[in-house]
């Protein structure tokens, strides 16, 4: 195979950017399967048994779980979180054990995943909104 014809293809058995790119296209507007292909490149690039994505809105202090890898869910889950708790998130990461009791964030997450998974949180934040606003967009990448 060319390098030409490897440009897209897997790279070491990891989507590449450019595949995810071509995956995008495919999937339109439609955010559910934005969704899924976008947690497709993520479990494939840490190597992690399940990743998802939860967007975290800051101007009604909850959060929105759709789509958990693959599997888009039946009905999406709206959980609190303050926000207080998402410029903790933006500024050092967010330091989560599924025993803790945090509002319903805690009950939404043993819901979706069990208690006894080794979680791994990551803040991303919005690269175009500026970050001395309180309204910066951030989601929560979540890797099993």
């Amino acid at each position: 195979m060319s390098v030409d014809e490897s440009v897209g293809e897997e790279i070491g058995g990891k989507m590449c950017p450019m595949k995810l790119i071509e995956e995008l296209s495919y999937a339109g507007t439609d955010s559910i399967q934005l969704q899924q292909v976008v947690n497709q490149y993520l479990k494939d690039v840490t190597g992690a048994h399940v990743a998802f994505l939860m967007p975290l809105i800051p101007t009604s202090e909850e959060g929105l779980l759709q789509v958990v890898g693959g599997r888009a869910l039946d009905k999406e889950i709206r959980f609190s979180v303050t926000s207080s708790d998402i410029e903790n998130f933006s500024k050092s990461g967010f330091p989560f054990s599924v025993n803790n009791q945090h509002n319903d964030f805690s009950e939404m997450i043993e819901q979706i995943i069990g208690r006894d998974k080794n979680i791994l949180f990551f803040g991303i934040k919005h690269p175009k909104v500026n970050s001395m606003s309180n309204e910066h967009q951030i989601a929560l990448f979540v890797s099993l």
